[in-house]
């Protein structure tokens, strides 16, 4: 009985954990979109962890890059002198 009513239990807070996870995704998509959507008018560079832009963007693993930094002023950005970078220039198109 004792086995079973576990078995019952994790069955139970699966769905609630995943709910939870959903609403996680859910907040960090509408968060993300206010931003592109206030971004819009300014320039604007960020940073990116390596590990994240790899998976974001499908590339190859690669150790000579250390940030990956998405951007709409290339030399705004290369003023910062962050370490082994990997610049991705923003033309406007892809936020509008």
């Amino acid at each position: 009985m004792r086995d079973m009513h576990l078995k019952t239990m994790k069955v139970i807070e699966f769905p609630k954990n995943k709910m939870v996870k959903d609403k996680m995704k859910k907040y960090k998509l509408e968060t993300a979109i206010m931003m592109l959507e206030v971004l819009v008018d300014y320039d604007f560079t960020i940073i990116v962890n390596p590990k994240a832009a790899e998976n974001i963007f499908n590339l190859p693993k690669n150790k000579l890059i250390e940030n990956f930094i998405i951007t709409t002023d290339i030399n705004k950005a290369e003023k910062l002198e962050i370490k082994k970078p990997c610049y991705y220039q923003l033309t406007g198109n892809e936020l509008t």
